[in-house]
This record gives structure tokens, sequence and C-alpha cells, in this order.
């Protein structure tokens, strides 16, 4: 059948015979047709029947194409693409991180290892039983400054609380006891060893403490003489009245601070202040009665005694 010869009710009689759509234009009517037959028409052919143009054709047959110096090029070409880098993926990136990660615990592992070897070997030349690894957190967890801020007077204070840390004892480091205390002033930390609920983690929990002032073991007694005691004498001589005393439990370090003991610097407190106070007043008698506590026990009329 000429189809390209079929007007156009013809074409779409001929669709509607063979139950295929009747729309759109001759050349798709007409094109619709031909694919029904089996004949491809291409849109070129198709405009080109429409416009009435005849294509050629060379007389050999062959449609020109690329020469045959190009064509080796383009197929080694297409053999040799260039390479590129495959992207990573993410599941890549996660195992360089975790073994990123697991070198990181390893190190530290390491350097915890060598920490506690020597710390171990000076707690045996010191004659120390305390747990090595405890020692070691809370040294990294204590107060590394020695004062925070100044000391505060006690005449400066309508109540001063004022705390004082005492060194560990060598009968202590022996029997296991760790210095989990830090002094700072005004600030006291308290580094409490604990277990996690597996019974086997150690942490240090740190609980911290601010008072008016607060001494290290480093501080001496004419330290806290200067800032207690010193700044109310001129108190006193004004008609003032004073409380100072000590509390703690035993073995804290009271005696050592407060009360009467050769070399100690109780006595020598008690002393200079009233000193200080007796050359101050312009009596030239006996002194007015005073009266002075010394654990528990009474002491009058020593200002005389002191002179």
């Amino acid at each position: 059948m000429q189809l390209n010869k079929l007007t156009d009710e013809e074409v779409v009689s001929e669709l509607k015979q063979k139950g295929l759509p009747t729309f759109g234009t001759k050349p798709e009517r007409l094109d619709r047709l031909k694919k029904f037959h089996g004949e491809y028409a291409s849109p070129f052919s198709v405009k080109n029947e429409c416009l009435g143009i005849t294509p050629t054709i060379d007389p050999v047959g062959v449609q020109p194409g690329p020469s045959k110096d190009v064509a080796p090029l383009q197929d080694k070409a297409n053999a040799n693409p260039p390479k590129k880098a495959a992207p990573k993926s993410s599941v890549v990136d996660e195992v360089e991180k975790m073994k990123q990660k697991r070198e990181e615990r390893r190190m530290k592992a390491e350097e915890i290892k060598r920490e506690k070897a020597e710390r171990e070997a000076e707690n045996e030349a010191l004659g120390r039983a305390g747990d090595v690894e405890f020692d070691l957190m809370i040294d990294k967890n204590r107060i590394k400054q020695h004062l925070l801020q100044p000391h505060v007077a006690a005449s400066e204070l309508k109540l001063c609380v004022c705390v004082r840390k005492r060194p560990i004892f060598k009968k202590e480091e022996s029997a296991g006891e760790i210095d989990a205390v830090s002094c700072a002033n005004p600030q006291i930390v308290v580094h409490e060893c604990k277990f996690k609920v597996d019974g086997i983690t150690k942490y240090v929990e740190n609980n911290g403490f601010t008072f008016d002032n607060t001494f290290n073991e480093k501080e001496s007694n004419d330290d806290i003489y200067k800032f207690t005691i010193q700044p109310l004498l001129e108190f006193i001589l004004n008609q003032g009245i004073v409380t100072c005393f000590a509390y703690g439990q035993t073995g804290s370090g009271k005696t050592f601070t407060m009360v009467k003991k050769v070399g100690y610097f109780g006595y020598n407190m008690i002393r200079k202040a009233f000193k200080i106070l007796l050359s101050e007043t312009s009596l030239s008698s006996t002194p007015p009665n005073t009266s002075i506590f010394f654990g528990n026990k009474k002491r009058n009329s020593l200002l005389g005694n002191l002179a």
C-alpha cells in the first residue's frame, strides 16, 4: 500500500479501521499508520514529505562518516577513559574514625600504664601503700593554685570561719591512706574515691566547699595568726568581746593550732597576743582580772604572768 499517496480522509479511515487514534496532524497520523504496518518514518522524513523535499542519497550508498584517521583515536580514547578517584562511602569514613579512636585509646592506656609504674616505684621508695590508680586520679583533679584569692582579715567579718588542712602523716600513708583533700583559699575540695555500679571502674568525685579563709598544709602558724587573731586585738582594746575556738575531730590539728604545747603555735600565739594587749594598755598596776580556757581548764589573771 502506498501510504504516502493516501488523502487525509483515507488516512483517518485507515486509522479507524485499525483501531488507532485519529488525533494530530496528517504527518502524525500517517506516521502512526506506517508504524502499524511496520514501516519506520523518522521525523525528518515526515517533515520532508510534508514540504515536498526528496532526500538525496549518496551514489555509493554510504552515508558520510568520520575519517579512518579519527576513528581509531576515538576508539582508543573510549578504551582508556581517565581514571577518577572513587568517593569514599560513609562506611569507610566510620571505619577510619573507629581506627583513630582505637589508636587514641591504646596510646592513653600505655600512658596510664607508664604513670602507674612510675608512681608504684615512687610509693615503694617512700613507704606508701595507697591505691596507685586513685592516687593518680586525685593528682589530676587536685587544685594546682596556692591561692584562688587573698585571705580576708577576721576583723572585716562579723563571723569568720577558717579551715586549716593538715598534712597526711607517715603512719597514715604506710597504712594505705591517700591525701584526698585540696586547699586553695577560700576553697576546700574533697576528692572522694568511688567505684561505678560494675564494681570495677574507679573514678573520683570532687566535692567543693567555700569558707571565709582556708589554709593549706604549706602555710605556717604565723600566716594563720596574721589573718585570725592579730586583726582582732584592736577591737579587744576598744572594749570589744571576741570568741575564738577550734573545732574538729581528734587528730585533725586543733592542739597544734590553738593549745599550749612547747614549740607549738597555740602557746606562742597567746603569748604574742597578750603581750601586744599589755603593751598597748596604760595600766601601772595589776591588770584587770582576765580568764582564758585551754582544753576545758580555766586559767585566771594571765596578763601579769605574761608581761
